[in-house]
């Protein structure tokens, strides 16, 4: 096998598993649990949030409190255009908790400004501690820059 060959094959399945663990995190129980949380937070949808809060734990909660914080420091008057998650560390010290800390980043488009990908990133840091309650996957802490 020639050398050409041989660092062909490496990149692959350096690649290969690189996209597998990318995969195997984004689709984890306590990641999706995470970002639904996320999401609702990101709406100001306290209903939607609540159902992926663990029983009893009312902190997670508290991050609504910042809402009007949150829009004037990440937001303005922009446009979102898409949200992605970069997971940053994962966690699991032990099989019923889960800590998670990861970027929220959302493109976004400013007034009189416009693409398709959004012109401006906004990235906001979180560090969420989840506890699984039977059988799901429930948020027990969660901050985030605002909170801070």
């Amino acid at each position: 096998m020639k050398p050409k060959q041989l660092l062909i094959i490496i990149i692959a399945i350096a690649t290969g598993w690189w996209a597998f663990d990318v995969i195997r995190t984004h689709t984890s129980g306590d990641v999706i649990a995470y970002k639904s949380f996320a999401k609702a937070l990101m709406r100001g949808d306290a209903v939607d949030a609540r159902r992926e809060v663990a029983r009893g734990a009312d902190q997670p909660m508290s991050a609504f409190n910042f809402q009007e914080e949150r829009r004037e420091i990440y937001f303005q008057d922009s446009e979102r255009v898409f949200t992605y998650y970069r997971i940053l560390s994962h966690h699991r010290p032990s099989d019923n908790r889960s800590v998670i800390r990861a970027e929220q980043v959302t493109r976004v488009n400013l007034p009189g400004e416009s693409k398709f990908y959004g012109v401006r990133r906004i990235g906001v840091i979180h560090s969420v501690e989840l506890i699984r309650e039977q059988s799901a996957w429930r948020v027990l802490r969660f901050t985030d820059e605002v909170m801070r």
